[in-house]
């Protein structure tokens, strides 16, 4: 897994993830809303409320404090447009 911070200014980070097939985070978190939008794979997503898969061209938001599962399915790259003071639980 590689996390990278592509660009941080006063109103908003963006960040990129890069996730191997097989890489899953357990109970992660982001302490706010955060958008994602992915580029490149396959993943399944589990929130408290419903599973959905996510895929190149898709973007989701995550809700800020609430936990998610994530399975790759198949090599991912994402991006995340963020708050700059945000931190996530799990994605290290």
């Amino acid at each position: 897994m590689r996390i990278k911070k592509v660009f941080s200014s006063n109103d908003y980070q963006i960040i990129r993830a890069e996730l191997q097939g097989g890489d899953s985070i357990s109970e992660g978190y982001v302490t706010s809303f955060a958008f994602v939008s992915i580029i490149k794979g396959r993943a399944k997503v589990s929130l408290k409320e419903m599973e959905f898969g996510i895929s190149e061209g898709g973007s989701f938001l995550m809700q800020e404090k609430k936990s998610f599962n994530l399975e790759v399915v198949e090599d991912l790259i994402a991006y995340i447009l963020c708050t700059p003071e945000a931190t996530f639980k799990g994605i290290d």
